[in-house]
């Protein structure tokens, strides 16, 4: 499963991309950035092991009415100068570390990837972007996290010199009965496997959380970019015998290219 939907989403991705390629400097309908990134981050929420994992770097925006930046796809329904508002499709990594020396990860179960479907509505104002979104788990298998998410952001972003410009401000991460089970639960046989205390985590916020992104143009088309991510559990999150850190962060350094 983990390979197919992996497969699936990079095949949906990757057909746009070459379309995209294709028209792109024949058309001003289309804006096209791809890149990679390295991020160093955590081998999952809680956990005091990090790991560099590499991160496509894809903006691609097709006449204001679909958008791709990196795990997600947006389809914009209703759009205007300050707002957008429609459906949302993002592909979830889920938690799948069973190569840590890590009790917590090594002992317990999987939470496979899975296809994340909603909706979604950005508010601009001057240098200001709010955004918020509400998505569920729509593969549902019995390994994936099987719930739902609502996530809501603040940020302000800003031009500090002609090459550079950077976006930055707070998020909050809400997680149902289900998803907060499938991350930071513990059942019986994870509890029988690992020596961990049996564990049910409720619905409730998941984490605060800091992010930013600065953008630094090499050349009319290459860009350096690096990302920031300061997080704390909160509640039932906090509270898992699988969060041995509950305050983490993640830093991701990456070129993209604009065609």
């Amino acid at each position: 499963m983990r390979k197919v939907l992996a497969i699936t989403f990079g095949a949906v991705v990757a057909a746009l991309a070459m379309q995209v390629s294709e028209v792109s400097a024949q058309s001003r309908d289309w804006v096209v950035n791809f890149g990679v990134s390295g991020v160093y981050r955590p081998t999952y929420m809680g956990s005091d092991e990090t790991k560099l994992v590499p991160k496509p770097l894809i903006d691609i925006k097709w006449r204001n009415t679909i958008e791709v930046e990196d795990y997600d796809i947006k389809f914009n329904v209703f759009s205007g100068r300050h707002h957008k508002m429609g459906l949302i499709l993002s592909y979830d990594e889920g938690r799948v570390d069973n190569s840590s020396s890590n009790s917590r990860t090594k002992n317990v179960h999987n939470v496979d990837p899975t296809a994340m479907a909603g909706m979604f509505a950005s508010y601009f104002f001057g240098t200001w972007k709010f955004d918020f979104r509400m998505q569920q788990d729509v593969v549902g298998a019995s390994h994936t996290n099987g719930g739902y998410i609502a996530q809501a952001s603040v940020m302000y972003g800003a031009r500090v010199a002609p090459e550079v410009t950077f976006m930055i401000g707070p998020r909050v991460t809400y997680g149902s009965d289900d998803y907060m089970q499938s991350y930071f639960g513990v059942n019986t046989v994870d509890a029988r496997r690992s020596g961990l205390t049996r564990y049910n985590a409720g619905a409730g916020i998941r984490d605060y959380a800091i992010v930013g992104q600065f953008n630094y143009d090499i050349t009319a088309r290459w860009a350096a970019v690096m990302s920031l991510e300061y997080s704390a559990l909160q509640g039932d999150a906090k509270g898992s015998p699988m969060a041995v850190e509950d305050v983490y962060g993640a830093v991701g350094l990456g070129l993209k290219y604009k065609f």
